[in-house]
């Protein structure tokens, strides 16, 4: 039996993330590329690249604190190992910090991110609120790659604690594959608003 709290962990970020390609209901199969090795092999021959622009924020502050922030958001890839993005030893991905902007910070930030897997990539989010001391996370997102759609979306923000949603937190960005047309996204998102 568990304990009333709920802890929300990078593994329960990831596995949340996961599940949100079926409404969180029933299973995924394992992708093809975990499946076959002549899949896994094929898909070693090319990677693609995900352009993602960070472009502004909306409503971002601490859920215990009423002043603005001075908000800075990390991009991170988990995944299969050759696709996690920083590699270890390597910087992690930023936008610029915005001073006393958590109403609506403007980042107008493009980041390129090589992915190999992307059925199996999660994209994180993390929004901290910068200082040279000690920079605290405000909120987060963690989407799957596989559920990204093409052009202008809106990516809902959620407490790092427990992973509830923050009432008008979201990001704007914009998403795009070099080598992909609209007929290979994913008709059924997520992540579509």
């Amino acid at each position: 039996h568990l304990s009333g709290t709920k802890t929300c962990d990078e593994n329960r970020r990831v596995h949340t993330a996961f599940f949100t390609q079926n409404g969180g209901c029933g299973y995924i199969l394992k992708p093809p590329s975990e499946r076959y090795e002549d899949v896994r092999e094929k898909k070693a021959a090319g990677r693609r690249v995900l352009w993602v622009q960070i472009m502004a924020g909306a409503q971002l502050q601490h859920k215990d604190k009423d002043d603005d922030i001075d908000p800075v958001v990390h991009l991170k890839v988990t995944g299969h190992p050759v696709d996690r993005n920083p590699q270890p030893g390597e910087e992690v991905l930023s936008t610029k910090v915005v001073m006393n902007s958590g109403l609506n910070p403007q980042f107008g930030e493009v980041f390129e991110l090589e992915i190999l897997f992307p059925e199996l990539a999660i994209l994180n989010f993390y929004v901290y609120d910068w200082s040279p001391s000690n920079m605290r996370i405000a909120a987060e997102a963690h989407v799957p790659v596989q559920s990204l759609r093409r052009g202008y979306r809106r990516v809902p923000l959620h407490d790092p604690e427990d992973n509830a949603s923050i009432y008008c937190s979201s990001l704007f960005c914009n998403f795009r594959w070099n080598d992909r047309d609209d007929s290979d996204v994913s008709s059924e998102s997520y992540y579509s608003d």
